[in-house]
């Protein structure tokens, strides 16, 4: 599992980024005590909810 969070120049929006080495494999997230605790109450701090989409990558340099 290798995750990222980033926090744009606005000062209040962030971007998370999650990625496993298998699709098949079940997601690491659901068993997590820490994300479970993110998780809760999350509605109450955000202006907008969040939006899970998956991605390629197209290009990277020494990020992976």
């Amino acid at each position: 599992m290798r995750y990222a969070t980033l926090r744009l120049e606005d000062g209040v929006t962030f971007i998370h980024i999650f990625m496993t080495d298998s699709d098949d494999a079940p997601n690491p997230l659901s068993t997590s005590a820490a994300f479970a605790e993110f998780q809760r109450e999350l509605e109450q701090r955000c202006a907008e909810q969040p939006v899970a989409m998956a991605a390629t990558v197209v290009g990277s340099y020494r990020w992976w």
